[in-house]
């Protein structure tokens, strides 16, 4: 609700201010600016934790807010949604670069645990590689008692032939960002035609196996969307500041120009 009534102060004022005072780009560009460099006070305050200035969570519905003020503001700046001349567009394009990786963190940022709750378990991202190396040695020890009960390699043979690859670390992570189970798969298509050369011993431990390959599709899963938890601001932070040196640069361009 404060949002709005400064946006309409906003519109109200670069339409109704005596321009021959203050010109509307001048009035428009300092508060897009206000607005923008309002924008890092979320960092500053990560920066101190340790200092009593209030709830994180305050500071990121600021953070936030400010954010969806900033494109209308923008367009009221320059008049229209896409500027002219190189210098505006590269500017434009950093802005709109910004804005809109920070929607989409903020998104997955509430879509994305509620999937990870609803997967089932609860692992911290730098413990899963931790995990899988031990769903890799559980594998790798009923191999060897499939031999020792057996007397047969085919199992272990065929292991290292094609599902080794699958239990060395998280694979398909672009298949479990986007919802799909092609990891399953793979496995159970290796596994039914591994299934078909053993004998009803080795399929039982054949069968263990695939149980650990559930286990860990679901490791593979926690890591895929914590990893693109933590690494959209990759995007959304370069792109930040380098708006902020644009920002800067255009101030200091239009005033050396003004005079």
């Amino acid at each position: 609700m404060i949002g709005v009534f400064l946006l309409a102060a906003v519109f109200l004022a670069s339409r109704h201010v005596d321009w021959r005072i203050i010109h509307h780009a001048f009035l428009t560009g300092y508060i897009l600016a206000l607005l923008a460099f309002t924008m890092l006070f979320l960092s500053w305050r990560k920066a101190l934790p340790a200092l009593p200035l209030g709830l994180m969570s305050t500071w990121l519905k600021l953070h936030i807010g400010t954010g969806l003020l900033l494109m209308p503001v923008f367009w009221l700046h320059i008049g229209h949604i896409w500027p002219n001349g190189v210098f505006e567009q590269l500017l434009a394009s950093l802005f709109y670069s910004a804005l809109l990786s920070g929607i989409a963190g903020r998104a997955l940022q509430r879509i994305l645990p509620t999937n990870l709750t609803a997967t089932g378990g609860e692992v911290t991202r730098e413990r899963i590689p931790r995990e899988i190396i031990g769903i890799r040695l559980e594998v790798e020890r009923l191999l060897v008692d499939s031999a020792d009960e057996t007397g047969k390699r085919s199992l272990a043979m065929a292991y290292e032939q094609t599902l080794a690859w699958y239990f060395r670390k998280p694979r398909f992570l672009i298949a479990h960002i986007i919802g799909a189970t092609s990891g399953q798969h793979w496995f159970d298509h290796h596994a039914a035609r591994l299934a078909l050369s053993l004998d009803r011993t080795e399929r039982g431990y054949l069968d263990q196996i695939r149980g650990l390959a559930d286990q860990k599709h679901k490791l593979d899963h926690h890591y895929a969307l914590q990893s693109l938890l933590r690494y959209w601001l990759f995007l959304h932070v370069p792109a930040a500041t380098a708006f902020y040196v644009f920002v800067i640069w255009h101030i200091a361009l239009v005033h050396v120009y003004a005079q």
